[in-house]
């Protein structure tokens, strides 16, 4: 792990807490943080290796996870959810549209998707960071899709979402994106 990974962690959760509320599908969710948020009502949980699936499901019982090749395999939730989290992923896979797919289907009508991903400005200090041993080069080897503001604005109009919230932070380097599933969908 890189000398700054968690502090940069702890940057993006700082941005994007305040948002979290309700019942949340997280894809990608790592260490599962949002769970511990507590205006979060229920949580689900997507990850692709099964062992972190396993070590998750030991260490939060009453929190269902789901192991899932997010590039293809369709997640099936047993309620729709106020809120879909993606925090540091998209930026890992190919086929960022299949996850964009899959939350507008298990989102309520109104309900928002959260996204955190690198600036290509971003990356290129990301990468420069992990080559010299800042950050995580394991991550930095892992970047394969780099969105910008204009993709976002294309994907909105794509899927008829609303751009509601778009802010660059850490310096330029992160983004945050708000889209919200229109009512009438």
């Amino acid at each position: 792990m890189g000398l700054l990974t968690k502090y940069l962690e702890r940057k993006r959760e700082k941005e994007v807490k305040h948002y979290i509320k309700g019942i949340i599908l997280d894809i990608g969710c790592g260490p599962a943080t949002a769970i511990s948020y507590p205006s979060v009502k229920r949580y689900y949980g997507v990850e692709f290796k099964k062992e972190s699936v396993l070590r998750l499901s030991e260490k939060y019982p009453s929190v269902t996870f789901y192991s899932k090749d997010l590039e293809k395999e369709n997640i099936i939730l047993p309620e729709k959810v106020d809120m879909v989290l993606m925090i540091a992923f998209i930026e890992h896979i190919a086929k960022y549209e299949h996850p964009i797919e899959q939350a507008i289907l298990n989102l309520k009508k109104g309900g928002k998707i959260i996204i955190t991903t690198p600036t290509k400005f971003g990356n290129l200090v990301h990468y420069i960071g992990a080559t010299i041993g800042l950050f995580s080069k394991e991550a930095r080897d892992d970047h394969v899709t780099i969105l910008s503001k204009r993709d976002f604005l294309k994907m909105a109009r794509k899927y008829s979402l609303n751009l509601i919230k778009y802010k660059q932070f850490e310096l330029f380097c992160n983004q945050l994106v708000i889209l919200k599933k229109r009512r009438g969908l």
